[in-house]
């Protein structure tokens, strides 16, 4: 016989002798009463003190003896007889006291590790492992929490001995306060031993389940926890122990392990448990009916979306929750392109079929989200069929209704300009898309509302809300105050008089002294035979006089009448505007006269301030322009103005991207995506210059240097 064998043997029988020695010992002092035998008074009220769950001396001197692991059972036992012996109480007395957190030494014992006391106080008093404290905690939640594996095993050992009193299944899923049973515990502390220990100590799978907690205990499972703390050990573990009942039993509530990794946005999880998995997780429904699949649509992961299509029937991508919605809606509506094109890829027959309770397709669902991105994929995906982007909901609304009642611009432009679009189409009131702008247009209008109108208009949708007698309730724009516009248009134009006032006596180069050899000059102006002071005169002059008489057609806003408000302002604006314009053009040539020495610094200034003028006047034009006119070299100039409008003031929310529709928002950082998005609006400027300047007798060669 080999040493190791002696060494086994001898602690075999070494273990054996202190479980006989102080389990005699434990039973003696279970079986003796210590109370005074002629004080039946004191006896009592001393017990029913002690049983109270104080923190006493001698209960803190066995609590300190458990703590400190140089002290073996044997001392412990020692310690109780004469704790029993000195305070003259019962051992149940004693265990029947508590730490301030509600912990019974059986507690301590669990948490510390010290099993050989864990085995000497539950053989004797089993009362005490399913006993909790002010958490709810048992003994085993404890040993759990504090990954004692060899504390859990004696638990469970004596739980099995004493199975006519405790039930070891229904004991491994008694809960805490939080509805924790002990698996929780010892997967929220990553402790896979006691996860395999517990799971094997329960004969039925709803301990690692998921679908039970959440419509069962309000809480969830073991196994979404394993999700959450990102152990793929222990989730192994969950996944071997799961049995999936039927469709109808396993409503997860949104506690599935696939559900869970999706919320935490994991993808390494959710590839291992579509890998690793039962197939039949990927076919579970939570109470809205929607599957994994519905989840990893709408969240837009791709490489899930790839490994669950190769994993499960392709017949599973069309599942409907309880809104009929597909996986391919959920995607189309949070605007994930390359969710969408992966599932056409899915295919069972036209888009066009796919239809969900409102009898929306997929077009239909982008359209009223605004997601251009997809709706420019769809529209020159083969897959979608013509009639698709015509075809009409439950209440007669085509994509090009909905995108119109949302005002969704990008979205209107791409439908309208469509080859298939029949844009005339009426919904169930009789309603064309540009008759929903319409009705839903305030007065004024707001700058959305007017383009949303212009598009279409030029697209050749038709008013016939009129014809068919349909009142209009035009609303007014509780946002836009004439009075409110009126005050700070004033104080802008008030701004500009004063500055351009003082210039007019403080000009470039200065003035004759009053010493001057000659009497006519005086107090004149140095420089009057320039041309730029000529210049800088005449255009102060104007922004003074232009600034002064729209301040003073203002003065009129305040009188009352809302619609003579309304046309003094706009007067007063043209004015205003005349004042913007001319003053920077002042100040360029005084400065451009006082700098005229120096070239080299007096054409910099000169080009920093054409560009500025030039802006100025592009803006202004943007504002004024008539979009809607139907002449030709109008309609170019127009469908330009309107791109480059979309471009600086609706991008952000109406987002227009690459034709291979490859950009995924969800996955990329703010920076990366302002990044991208300069590069999306230079790339559609340059194609749309190059297909409109032929118009206009220009060569394409110009576009491209």
């Amino acid at each position: 016989m080999s040493n190791s064998d002696d060494v086994e043997i001898h602690a075999e029988e070494n273990h054996s002798d202190w479980r006989s020695e102080c389990g005699k010992e434990m039973r003696e002092l279970v079986e003796n009463k210590f109370s005074s035998s002629h004080d039946d008074k004191k006896q009592s009220t001393g017990s029913m003190m002690l049983m109270k769950p104080q923190f006493s001396s001698m209960f803190y001197k066995l609590y300190k003896a458990i703590r400190d692991r140089e002290k073996d059972e044997d001392g412990f036992v020692s310690l109780l007889k004469s704790t029993c012996t000195v305070n003259k109480v019962d051992l149940a007395t004693i265990f029947n006291n508590v730490t301030p957190t509600g912990d019974s030494l059986l507690h301590v014992a669990a948490e510390f590790g010290r099993e050989e006391v864990v085995e000497l106080i539950a053989s004797h008093y089993p009362n005490l492992l399913s006993k909790g404290n002010k958490k709810g905690d048992t003994p085993l939640h404890v040993a759990s929490r504090a990954k004692n594996v060899e504390a859990i095993k004696v638990i469970l050992l004596v739980t099995s001995k004493k199975a006519e009193l405790i039930d070891k299944a229904e004991f491994v899923m008694l809960r805490n306060n939080y509805q924790r049973t002990a698996l929780h515990e010892a997967v929220l502390s990553k402790h896979s031993d006691g996860v395999v220990l517990l799971l094997d100590a329960h004969r039925r799978s709803d301990l690692a389940a998921y679908w039970t907690w959440n419509k069962n205990y309000g809480c969830k499972s073991p196994m979404y926890l394993a999700v959450t703390i990102k152990n793929m050990v222990i989730l192994g573990h969950l996944l071997e122990k799961i049995a999936i009942p039927s469709d109808d039993q396993a409503i997860s509530s949104g506690d599935s392990p696939l559900q869970a990794a999706i919320l935490e946005r994991n993808t390494e999880l959710l590839k291992y448990i579509v890998r690793q998995g039962p197939e039949e997780l990927m076919y579970q429904k939570d109470e809205r009916h929607n599957t994994p699949f519905h989840y990893v649509a709408y969240a837009g992961f791709l490489g899930v979306v790839h490994i669950m299509s190769k994993c499960s029937s392709p017949l599973f991508a069309f599942q409907q929750n309880l809104d009929g919605n597909l996986p391919i809606h959920l995607a189309c509506e949070k605007g994930h392109v390359q969710v969408v094109k992966k599932l056409l890829e899915i295919r069972w027959s036209d888009a066009g079929f796919c239809l969900n309770n409102e009898g929306r397709n997929i077009l239909h669902v982008a359209a009223i989200k605004g997601h251009a991105n997809v709706i420019k994929y769809l529209l020159k995906n083969p897959m979608i069929h013509r009639d698709t982007v015509n075809e009409r909901d439950l209440y007669g609304d085509t994509p090009l209704h909905l995108a119109s009642k949302k005002l969704h611009l990008w979205t209107l432009l791409l439908l309208s300009q469509d080859r298939n679009i029949n844009a005339n189409l009426v919904n169930s009131e009789g309603l064309t898309a540009r008759d929903v702008v319409r009705i839903q247009c305030k007065t004024p209008m707001t700058r959305q509302e007017f383009l949303a109108d212009v598009i279409l208009r030029r697209a050749g949708v038709l008013l016939k809300a009129n014809m068919l007698g349909v009142p209009w309730e035009v609303s007014a724009n509780e946002d836009w105050k004439v009075k409110d516009a009126a005050e700070t248009l004033i104080l802008v134009a008030i701004l500009i008089a004063t500055v351009t006032f003082a210039a007019g006596f403080t000009v470039p180069g200065g003035f004759y002294s009053s010493d001057d050899p000659i009497t006519k000059q005086r107090g004149l102006a140095l420089l009057t035979h320039q041309t730029l002071f000529k210049v800088f005169m005449a255009f102060n002059t104007i922004a003074m006089y232009s600034s002064t008489i729209g301040s003073t057609i203002l003065l009129w806003v305040p009188l009352g009448d809302l619609r003579f408000a309304e046309r003094a302002y706009g007067l007063a604006k043209i004015f205003v505007y005349v004042a913007l314009i001319t003053m920077p053009v002042a100040f360029l040539a005084a400065i451009r006269l006082v700098i005229s020495n120096n070239t080299l610094l007096a054409d910099v200034i000169s080009v920093i301030g054409f560009i500025s003028i030039f802006f100025i006047l592009f803006v202004r034009i943007l504002g004024r322009f008539p979009l809607g006119c139907r002449l030709p070299i109008f309609r170019q100039l127009g469908d330009f103005f309107i791109w480059i409008i979309l471009i600086l003031f609706y991008g952000s929310n109406d987002i227009f991207v690459e034709d291979d529709g490859e950009i995924d928002r969800e996955s990329q950082d703010d920076e990366a995506n302002q990044i991208n998005l300069v590069r999306k609006y230079y790339s559609l400027l340059s194609r749309f210059v190059a297909f409109h300047l032929p118009c206009f007798g220009l060569p394409l060669s110009a576009v491209r240097t």
